[in-house]
């Protein structure tokens, strides 16, 4: 009986109908059935939701039009003695009420779950490590040390599938005619065609790098300020972010591009591509200056460093490290360049 009875205040709830006495009585009802306060909840929010006054002019319309029916039947039962008229008129209202709610969230849910973003997640791996995801869309992902990507749980639901990228992502992205696939990062977004791509965004990096490994990708910039660009395979874009100043005289990033040939390296009777060696846990150095390499190195040990003596920022180095520790690789670097370092918990000093 209390069953219907909920099912009667709250219908009236949702319509607007109900009187301070009732609403009391809903309020008693529902802290004593806490799978009817869930119905409830879930009935509110879906009503406030809704953004079209038509939406819940119609639901209100369905309640009246079932509480006028409610009321002829009732006067036509006149015959009826009055303990069943009662229990008949009761089950009667549960079901209308029953019907008010599921009518008014059913017109409520076609227009609330069109505006309702998608829920995202976040995966993020923290320097000295790396990671490997599935997309919902059947997409591989791995993201290098120190970098964040950001999906939508279901990306089944979205017209396109999208991506947020802070750090490095090698994309083995899953074809989907009518789907495309984007990868949004802070200046660029890489725009998917069914292909193997790398990014490498990092939001503290003076470089972005686009490398398309197979496949199609067309690199635009987020302010619409150039065309776009499309790669070909072993293809890198290269965009140096550099500082001018604005028209109110305030700093600002001016990106400019690059598009350059990636070249495989030999590696113990092996080609190995530089630009997406870490995926298969290879650190790779190809002529870059200790700075360069500084930077690589600290995400990938999780450490960091410094260079006590800024003449050794010119130095350059070619090499790859597998498994080797930091202070192996360190010594590994001593034997190009001549130089010392200290290395104390998590922290180096190079001079």
């Amino acid at each position: 009986m209390d069953k219907d009875r909920t099912w009667y205040l709250m219908g009236k709830k949702v319509a607007g109908e109900a009187t301070a006495a009732e609403m009391a009585e809903l309020e008693r009802l529902l802290r004593e059935t806490p799978e009817a306060r869930y119905t409830m909840e879930v009935l509110a929010s879906v009503w406030k939701l809704s953004e079209k006054p038509e939406d819940q002019a119609m639901a209100e319309m369905a309640f009246r039009h079932q509480w006028a029916r409610l009321e002829s039947k009732t006067a036509q039962q006149v015959h009826t003695p009055t303990l069943e008229l009662y229990r008949w008129k009761r089950a009667v209202v549960a079901v209308a009420a029953m019907f008010v709610c599921f009518t008014a969230l059913w017109f409520l849910l076609q227009r609330s779950f069109k505006s309702l973003p998608l829920a995202h997640r976040e995966l993020v791996t923290h320097k000295g490590s790396r990671s490997k995801l599935l997309l919902p869309d059947g997409s591989s992902v791995w993201l290098n040390a120190g970098s964040k990507l950001t999906y939508a749980a279901d990306g089944d639901a979205a017209h396109v599938r999208e991506v947020t990228l802070a750090g490095e992502g090698y994309f083995e992205v899953a074809p989907m005619p009518g789907k495309p696939f984007i990868i949004h990062t802070s200046d660029i977004q890489v725009n998917v065609l069914g292909t193997v791509v790398n990014v490498r965004a990092y939001p503290e990096d003076e470089l972005l790098e686009t490398t398309l490994i197979s496949g199609s990708v067309a690199v635009e910039w987020n302010d619409l300020s150039k065309s776009a660009i499309y790669l070909r395979p072993n293809q890198k874009m290269i965009v140096r972010k550099v500082p001018h100043k604005s028209l109110m005289g305030i700093d600002a990033i001016s990106p400019t591009c690059q598009i350059t040939v990636v070249r495989p390296i030999a590696l113990h009777h092996k080609t190995l591509n530089p630009e997406i060696s870490w995926v298969n846990n290879t650190l790779v150095f190809q002529d870059e200056s200790f700075l360069a390499a500084v930077v690589k190195m600290e995400r990938w040990y999780n450490c960091r460093i410094t260079l006590a003596d800024k003449k050794l920022a010119s130095f350059h180095f070619t090499g790859t490290f597998e498994d080797e520790s930091l202070e192996q690789a360190l010594m590994a670097m001593q034997c190009i360049h001549p130089f010392h370092f200290k290395i104390m918990d998590s922290t180096v000093s190079i001079y």
